[in-house]
């Protein structure tokens, strides 16, 4: 029987933490003394308020507030409405992500990164905590690492064992310490299943250690079941082969392949849980050109089972859910995001929570109290960052909780609708656009147009809110982003080879989402800007060495400029071989580099990097600055000192959206 709301936001707001900021914050200083703009300001806050996790007696909730200079932990009572800052990050690591381990205790994982060699390396720490902060400790590993000499990376939780509150458990990387004239077996180390006590750190080992193991997954009943292997080649660096390795129960010692994969092939696969049961597993696995969700038997038996599959595109994954992760349903994504619920009773909630929200949200629910009475939910729209909401199954109430990103309240924002274009070859290319407040896709026209291509390579645009994107088209830019070949979630024809291999065909297809928008009189063509992040920025610039003529400014954001340059900095990572395989070798490393043809490069180029960047060294942007300026081309360049690659810092994301106004209102303004 559906279920029906009786009350429907009954308690509003239960508890605000940050208010907009005052117009003596938007107005503070940059470096180079100009004023921050106010809408920057505004739209670079990092959320107030992200990643909530419901207690388990559901009576309260965490979450970190990352808009501050340091990010800060904070536990919230969902009745009384007070919220209470337990612990801050410091100027070296930062937090990044928590959870409940029980409900006396939280534990967080913090980031930081370090230089080795004039390198920049990242490493964790796991830390639990009361829930005021009091009693911290770090879980995990604490011994030397065989690459670099210290504790890199402390581990990973897998099970929080409801049925153990003293208890989690953790796939830990045992590395012994090695002392000088000791020789040490292969077996004496390697990825151990742990468990931990979370009040005094003790450690008692459940399962390992295994050489070649990545990391553990369980059943969600506290056995450890399935890892994940790498084929690593000599000297430790990681091979192209994965493999997912099973044991039929949680005692037996006898693991057999599950499935594999290569990392450099767009035929992927992925082990994605067990069934309520334990006696059967779910899988993505390539499906006619495709990625669907498949079921088969923990002991191997049996071929099998497809699940789900969606003829034109991948499956994003299998939902769970609960207190042991059951699972829920399957989700997958075309134009817009869809949930296809196995569980008929989560169905009819969440078609009552869409009625209930208008129809206008995109529900995901997050989370239930362990007694199944509570659930906390995330609704989002392309024009909506996200509101928390706890629904209580017990009184029919939805309670609204806190807005994800205060400092955006009263800001008209843009819709997104998907598009389609042709590409050169009259391929169809799907994308979306992003139109200031009050336009309309079928009637605006001759508006300034910013070209902005994901990052990735491997990942796809989605339906939803994108900060960049909204603040654009809050400064009346329209934005397209399109869903080039090289793109993920496709299906393995459209992935490819991938968009580094064949730059040629995705800067291609980014090209002529300039032109679609040219030709339909969406803008003109001295008003089309190229902005990208990452690979986004790489496409940008490659984009206007391909075509001198189309753009009338870049801006490149943490791009990739060498591709030479991005072989070469891995070769002291363990991903090098997997980096080597992604990018290959030939004639292209060098035609597909912008940073080799600045003498092409007809418009004034922007860009921004973070000095301590692990994913694209900053390097990168250092050489395309440096081969701009050699070629007498403008060429602005700014450097925030300490960031990595998403520049997660609200001071400088505003300072850097501040820049780009300023530099997209001279390129393209009347």
């Amino acid at each position: 029987m559906p279920l029906r709301f009786y009350q429907v936001a009954a308690a509003l707001c239960a508890f605000a933490l940050t208010p907009p900021p005052a117009q003596a914050q938007i107005g503070e200083q940059r470096a180079d003394d100009g004023a921050i703009d106010e809408m920057a300001a505004r739209f670079a806050a990092l959320p107030t308020a992200s990643r909530l996790q419901l207690s388990p007696d559901g009576r309260r909730v965490l979450f970190i507030d990352r808009s501050k200079p340091l990010p800060i932990v904070h536990v919230a009572d969902i009745d009384s409405g007070a919220v209470e800052a337990i612990a801050r990050s410091s100027e070296a690591m930062s937090f990044e992500t928590c959870r409940w381990l029980s409900d006396e205790r939280i534990g967080c994982s913090a980031f930081g990164t370090f230089r080795d060699v004039g390198r920049a390396y990242n490493y964790s720490r796991y830390i639990a905590m009361d829930t005021d902060g009091d009693n911290a400790l770090p879980l995990g590993q604490r011994m030397g690492s065989r690459t670099l000499g210290l504790n890199q990376f402390s581990g990973r939780v897998i099970d929080v064992l409801p049925d153990d509150p003293e208890h989690i458990l953790m796939a830990v990387n045992v590395l012994p310490e090695r002392q000088i004239g000791t020789r040490l077996a292969k077996s004496d180390e390697g990825m151990t299943v742990q468990r931990v006590n979370i009040h005094n750190g003790q450690m008692r080992t459940i399962t390992g250690p295994i050489g070649d193991a990545v990391t553990y997954y369980t059943d969600g009943r506290g056995n450890a079941r399935v890892y994940l292997k790498n084929y690593e080649t000599a000297g430790g660096f990681m091979g192209d082969r994965f493999e997912y390795r099973i044991r039929a129960d949680g005692r037996t010692n006898r693991w057999e392949e599950l499935t594999s994969q290569r990392a450099s092939s767009a035929a992927y696969a992925s082990f994605e849980g067990f069934s309520e049961d334990g006696q059967s597993v779910y899988m993505i696995l390539p499906h006619e050109g495709r990625h669907a969700l498949f079921r088969q038997s923990a002991d191997r038996s049996g071929e099998p089972e497809l699940v789900f599959a969606h003829d034109w595109v991948d499956v994003n994954g299998l939902v769970t859910f609960g207190r042991y992760r059951r699972p829920v349903g399957v989700s997958w994504s075309d134009d817009y995001n869809h949930i296809e619920f196995f569980d008929e009773e989560l169905k009819a909630l969440n078609e009552s929570l869409d009625r209930a929200l208008d129809g206008e949200q995109s529900i995901t629910l997050l989370s239930e109290s362990w007694d199944g009475d509570r659930i906390l939910l995330l609704a989002t729209s392309d024009r909506n960052p996200g509101t928390y909401y706890i629904f209580e199954k017990s009184t029919k109430q939805l309670i609204q909780l806190i807005e994800s990103r205060a400092y955006l309240d009263g800001i008209d924002m843009g819709t997104v609708t998907p598009i389609r274009y042709s590409a050169a070859d009259n391929t169809e290319i799907s994308g979306y656009l992003t139109l200031p407040a009050g336009q309309d896709a079928e009637t605006a026209e001759n508006l300034p147009l910013i070209v902005m291509p994901h990052g990735g390579p491997n990942a796809r645009d989605y339906w939803g809110f994108d900060w960049l994107a909204q603040a654009f088209a809050a400064k009346g830019y329209a934005v397209v982003q399109p869903n080039y070949r090289g793109s993920q979630g496709f299906g393995t024809y459209w992935a490819g080879e991938n968009a580094l291999r064949n730059w040629r065909q995705a800067i291609s297809d980014v090209n002529d989402a300039a032109r679609w928008a040219i030709g339909t009189g969406l803008t003109s063509a001295n008003k089309v800007a190229a902005v990208g992040w990452s690979y986004g920025g790489y496409a940008a610039l490659q984009g206007a060495v391909v075509d001198p003529q189309l753009y009338n400014a870049v801006v490149a954001i943490a791009p990739v400029t060498d591709l030479e340059l991005l072989v070469r900095n891995a070769s002291s990572t363990t991903a090098r071989n997997v980096v080597r395989e992604m990018v290959g070798k030939g004639p292209h490393l060098v035609d597909g580099s912008p940073a080799r043809w600045p003498h092409i490069l007809e418009v004034p180029v922007q860009m921004f990097h973070g000095s301590e960047d692990v994913n694209v060294n900053v390097r990168h942007s250092r050489h395309m600055a440096k081969r701009l300026e050699d070629a007498g081309k403008p060429v602005d360049y700014v450097e925030y000192d300490g960031l990595e690659h998403d520049l997660a810092r609200t001071s400088a994301r505003a300072d850097m959206l501040t820049r780009i106004f300023a530099f997209l209102d001279a390129e393209l303004g009347d």
